[in-house]
C-alpha cells in the first residue's frame, strides 16, 4: 500500500501539477497581450524583473553554497543535498512564477478593457501557475 500511495502522490500528483501549470501557462498566451505600446512596456518590466532576479539568484546562490558546506560539515551528506535540492527548486518555482506574472499582468490589462471576469481569470490563473508549480516542486 505504501509503494501505491508512493506513486500517487510522489509521482503522479507532481507530474499533475505540472501538467496543469502548463494548462493554465497556455490559458493566460491565449488572451491578447494588448497592443505595441503595451507589449513595450510589458517588455520593460519583464526586463526589469528577469535582472532583479538574476542578481538576488546570484546572492542567493552563494549563501546556498555555503549553507550546504556547513550542513555538509556539521550535519551529513543527505542533509546538504537535500538543502541544495530544496533551495533550486524554489528559486525555480520563483523563476516561473515572475515570468508568468511578468506575462500575464499586460494580458490582464488588455483583458479588463472587457470586463472583470476576463481580467480576473487571467489575473488567478497566473496565480494559480506559481500555486501548482510551488506545490509540485515540493512534493516531487
Amino acid at each position: 500500500m505504501n509503494d501505491a500511495l508512493y506513486w500517487i502522490f510522489g509521482i503522479a500528483g507532481p507530474v499533475f501539477a505540472f501538467f496543469m501549470a502548463w494548462r493554465f501557462s497556455q490559458r493566460i498566451h491565449s488572451y491578447s497581450p494588448g497592443d505595441e505600446r503595451m507589449q513595450k512596456i510589458a517588455g520593460q518590466i519583464r526586463t526589469g524583473a528577469m535582472a532583479f532576479l538574476r542578481t538576488e539568484y546570484t546572492i542567493i546562490a552563494i549563501f546556498a553554497v555555503v549553507m550546504c558546506a556547513v550542513l555538509w560539515k556539521f550535519t551529513n551528506q543527505n542533509t546538504a543535498v537535500g538543502f541544495l535540492i530544496g533551495a533550486s527548486s524554489s528559486a525555480l518555482a520563483g523563476w516561473v512564477g515572475m515570468r508568468t506574472a511578468t506575462s500575464a499582468n499586460v494580458r490582464t490589462t488588455e483583458a479588463a478593457k472587457t470586463g472583470l471576469s476576463n481580467a480576473l481569470t487571467v489575473a488567478f490563473s497566473s496565480g494559480t501557475v506559481m500555486g501548482l508549480m510551488v506545490v509540485a516542486l515540493g512534493l516531487l
